[in-house]
């Protein structure tokens, strides 16, 4: 059986560019604007929810809050646009290395006593270049 062609120097060569190329997307992720947490829950009793949020780029940003019924998880029921749930600010500019604090406040419309209810808070951010 004949020896197998082991890799050539160039071959190497091409080899570790193509892995560093791959990798050098990686070392450039990292999140502009962070909300300080995946889940929130809203206790009955309190007057209203405190959310951070920070930026941790150099560049400002626009974030447009609000609050979505159900969402887009297994389960839940979209009934309307309405909630009874707003965010304030709902629009505000989060400069470079701010930080601010949403609040969700509880509008007093009536929600289910004998079941949770599910609500998604989402925010998009917007570049200001």
């Amino acid at each position: 059986m004949p020896p197998q062609p082991s890799f050539l120097p160039m071959n190497k060569f091409f080899l570790r560019c193509a892995i560093y190329w791959c990798l050098l997307p990686i070392s450039w992720a990292q999140a502009g604007v962070v909300i300080g947490g995946t889940r929130f829950i809203y206790h009955a009793d309190a007057p209203a929810l405190s959310v951070p949020v920070s930026n941790h780029s150099e560049a400002s940003w626009l974030i447009d809050t609000h609050i979505l019924p159900g969402g887009r998880w297994p389960g839940t029921k979209n009934e309307g646009n309405i909630t009874p749930f707003v965010v304030t600010p709902p629009l505000f500019m989060l400069s470079a290395r701010q930080e601010n604090t949403l609040r969700v406040v509880y509008t007093g419309e009536p929600l289910p006593a004998d079941r949770e209810s599910l609500f998604t808070f989402e925010y998009r951010r917007y570049s200001l270049r």
